[in-house]
């Protein structure tokens, strides 16, 4: 048996476990906390041409912040306010105004470093949000 068939075994032949999850020495990768299980709040990190970052990604996101561009409805500081504008007009150099369809000034490295900022600015948002939230980046 290989190292992977020894870890997920069938159980009564209805379904598969993973025996460290049942071990004494397995120690749980998450602390509990009262939001497992339930529904969180999506949001979407995801840049639109002219304004516009973060975006609700489920139902219940849309029930508290309806729908349209929500961050000024989110509890985020200045600062994090200050870096979603930053990067929602860097994002706009990136399409050729003067014709839309034709592809844009930016190269791939153009790319990997906004990709890169975004990252760091989800990881910020995240943290803020805390918890209740699960924020994704949605790339260009």
């Amino acid at each position: 048996m290989t190292e992977i068939e020894e870890t997920l075994r069938p159980v009564a032949g209805l379904a598969w476990i993973s025996l460290p999850a049942y071990c004494a020495h397995h120690v749980p990768t998450k602390k509990w906390s009262p939001m497992m299980g339930a529904e969180r709040y999506r949001v979407r990190l995801m840049f639109e041409w002219g304004g516009g970052c973060l975006w609700c990604g489920n139902n219940i996101a849309r029930d508290k912040f309806s729908v349209g561009p929500i961050e000024e409805r989110l509890p985020l500081s200045n600062q994090v306010q200050a870096m979603l504008n930053e990067l929602s007009q860097w994002h706009d150099t990136s399409l050729n105004w003067d014709y839309p369809p034709d592809p844009g000034p930016w190269s791939a490295d153009d790319y990997a470093r906004f990709d890169e900022a975004a990252a760091k600015l989800l990881k910020s948002i995240q943290q803020e949000l805390g918890e209740e939230f699960e924020v994704m980046y949605e790339k260009l």
